[in-house]
């Protein structure tokens, strides 16, 4: 398969076609080899229209859509003197687009695979401005930190207070908020302190996943038991990572209990707890 004619097509079909307009990204879409940075068995399909699934299970991750990608690349505004973070590097496409328009990147990956793999490959293909790092997505990368670009890697209901952070004054976070057809792309912007945002266009990507849900709430059913107890926290506790926790008792009715386990970016909610 020639894929340097299938980079050519997509950037002319699906990228040039959905007001993508910026020469470096532009640019950089048809310098970076995206077949290197899917499964062996899905090279010849690197170029589609959809989003790629690079690994499976309970948290899949994917290799997102070129189209939406290069829109929000263009409205990160991203320029050669900028130091941009990833969230969520995945095996390093998108690292590797970042390392053409800006100064430096930083990849932070919480999937050991992927980290394994994005730093091999990025490695190989020799972009030697990007630094690919493993941790939690929610913590950011502080010991880089600030910096003047922060780009999420797929889809979130909310945005930890931890990357607002580490932005610098002037810097923007780019993410897409929301799932299915329903999300939106948003540009966030640091001014003396402030953070302000501005919805930008529609769009479907699929999730990034472990970044924490606004309300995201994970309910244990327990017949006669009422008394909340680490043997039946623990486990709630665990299907989660890197969030803050709240826990309610709610009766309904009183020969049962629901053990409610909320995960918010800030601030206690009202209800009864005990």
């Amino acid at each position: 398969m020639n894929f340097e004619a299938a980079r050519i097509k997509m950037v002319d079909n699906q990228i040039r076609t959905t007001d993508v307009t910026s020469h470096s990204v532009l640019t950089a879409f048809l310098s970076v080899p995206r077949e290197e940075f899917v499964p062996a068995k899905m090279k010849e399909l690197a170029y589609i229209d959809t989003d790629i699934e690079l690994v499976g299970g309970a948290a899949p991750r994917h290799l997102m859509e070129p189209s939406p990608l290069a829109k929000l690349l263009q409205l990160a505004r991203i320029s050669k003197s900028d130091k941009v973070l990833e969230i969520g590097s995945g095996t390093g496409y998108a690292s590797a687009l970042l390392s053409l328009i800006a100064g430096s990147v930083v990849a932070l990956e919480s999937d050991e695979k992927l980290f394994a793999a994005a730093t091999e490959t990025l490695a190989r293909l020799g972009y030697g401005n990007v630094a690919v790092t493993s941790g939690p997505l929610t913590n950011g990368y502080a010991a880089e930190a600030p910096y003047d670009v922060i780009f999420i890697n797929g889809a979130v209901e909310a945005i930890p207070a931890p990357l607002f952070e580490q932005l610098r004054d002037g810097g923007r976070l780019i993410a897409v908020e929301g799932f299915g057809n329903a999300s939106r792309a948003k540009l966030y912007m640091r001014e003396s302190g402030r953070t302000s945002e501005r919805s930008d266009f529609n769009t479907s990507v699929k999730p990034l996943p472990w970044l924490p849900s606004r309300a995201a709430v994970y309910f244990l059913r327990c017949h006669l038991l009422r008394h909340l107890s680490m043997r039946v926290l623990r486990p709630i506790l665990q299907c989660c990572q890197s969030a803050t926790y709240h826990v309610f008792l709610f009766e309904i009715p009183p020969s049962n209990a629901v053990y409610g386990c909320r995960k918010f970016e800030s601030g206690v909610q009202s209800g009864k707890k005990r």
